[in-house]
């Protein structure tokens, strides 16, 4: 038997969890309710002879209705209800994050957790008979929501809550710039919240200030290393180097067997870390001597230097087995390069501080898909002040994901004065609140 709660939720002038008000005592016993999944509204392209393909999809609230016997006094249960509807009504017309108020849904033969969706309005109505049944009418957030889980992460020396990453990718035991997310439980994708700590303290601090963060649907480890690339280039040999060491050059180039990128399909972002600076810089793609892809030229930087987009596999995908793809950068004068980096933008996000600050040793960037938040965590206390560029990360279900159904989030940090130390490293924590199209 299912039961139902309404409540108001609001944040706690203290911080810490969410207050939370339960205005809504009738008692009630559920006679009929079946949940309704979200509406998708889907924007589709048509074919050129046949069908069409969807590239697009917006989800709709969920207006639904259920009956209630109420214990009770039943006009008492009727305006409670009402009253509390237009609470809902009016609370989420300010579109305010500090307070909202829920409807709470759980079936405590099957499971103990409750199950929330927002709510955004509503009506209790008489029905005929007994004279004790109410209509109950709402309209709601698409999804339900379970509670707050921390995901276990995996990388390529370790698993656990938190995980290390550096800003390379190498050879060297515990540098992966990328975790490997557990599927959370649910049946579409839910908004994370990243928690990104800075653990780098060099000889010469420097502040967290940039991140780049690329989610794809299965594991990713493309880096192409400059002392690897086939073309005459002089090297440099340092610890403080992906792989301990860098080349010089002005033209650099890899050839990569079909295995190695098997399954990287899609747009991905090229990033070269180096000093590329004096010089236009120009990223390729295709097979041995044809460049089916060429990127527009760009102006190298200290750091990270942006290359652009390719789509992978060049020329479009084929199914194994496929010739060895070739990756060619080339400059207008000769740069520095230690590694190139392949981010996925499957999904995409990049958090920056503009006016400042920078996150210390120690401290914390939160990008926050529960609350929709952005901030900066300085002992304890959450600073408004960093700017987000793409939509924040969603985590998929296993049940939507491909093979292995081990998503990845890879990360490219950069500091106050756009160095990029390979070395450079984070703590990385994932929280998510699973979400369901239709009750568990």
């Amino acid at each position: 038997m299912l039961e139902i709660h309404f409540a108001r939720i609001e944040a706690a002038p203290t911080g810490g969890d969410d207050v939370v008000i339960m205005p809504v005592t009738a008692a009630m016993q559920v006679l009929e309710y079946v949940p309704s999944p979200a509406p998708v509204n889907v924007t589709s392209t048509p074919g050129r002879r046949v069908g069409s393909r969807p590239v697009d999809s917006a989800i709709g609230n969920v207006t639904e209705s259920l009956t209630v016997r109420v214990i009770g006094s039943v006009p008492d249960a009727q305006r409670t209800l009402n009253q509390a509807f237009a609470m809902a009504l009016e609370w989420s017309k300010q579109f305010r994050r500090d307070m909202r108020f829920v409807v709470r849904i759980r079936d405590p033969q099957r499971h103990q957790d409750w199950f929330e969706a927002e709510l955004f309005g509503g009506r209790a109505d008489m029905q005929g008979g007994s004279g004790r049944v109410l209509r109950l009418t709402w309209e709601r957030d698409p999804y339900w929501s379970g509670a707050e889980q921390i995901l276990n992460l995996l990388n390529t020396v370790s698993s656990g809550y938190t995980l290390g990453v550096t800003n390379c990718d190498d050879d060297r035991y515990g540098h992966d710039n990328f975790v490997i997310l557990d599927a959370p439980p649910g049946d579409v994708p839910t908004p994370a919240r990243i928690r990104i700590r800075n653990t780098y303290a060099s000889n010469v601090p420097t502040r967290l200030a940039d991140v780049r963060i690329g989610w794809y649907d299965r594991p990713h480890y493309l880096a192409l290393e400059g002392e690897n690339s086939e073309t005459t280039t002089t090297l440099e040999s340092d610890d403080k180097y992906s792989n301990q060491a860098r080349a010089t050059a002005q033209n650099y180039m890899w050839t990569l067997p079909q295995s190695t990128i098997v399954d990287y399909v899609g747009l991905f972002r090229v990033l070269a870390n180096g000093d590329l600076r004096g010089g236009t810089w120009t990223i390729g793609a295709g097979y041995e001597l044809t460049r089916w892809q060429t990127a527009k030229a760009v102006a190298g930087q200290s750091g990270w230097t942006d290359l652009g987009l390719i789509s992978l596999p060049p020329g479009g995908y084929v199914h194994p087995f496929r010739y060895p793809v070739r990756i060619w950068l080339d400059g207008s004068a000769s740069g520095q390069l230690d590694y190139l980096m392949f981010m996925p933008i499957q999904q995409f996000r990049r958090v920056q501080f503009e006016r400042g600050y920078n996150c210390v040793v120690g401290a914390c960037i939160v990008d926050d898909g529960i609350r929709g938040e952005l901030i900066y965590d300085f002992n304890g206390q959450a600073l408004p002040i960093m700017t987000g560029r793409g939509d924040q990360i969603e985590v998929w279900p296993a049940s939507i994901l491909p093979g292995t159904q081990q998503q990845i989030l890879v990360f490219a940090m950069a500091d106050e004065f756009s160095g990029a130390a390979p070395l450079r490293t984070a703590d990385i924590q994932v929280t998510v609140r699973p979400r369901y199209n239709v009750l568990p």
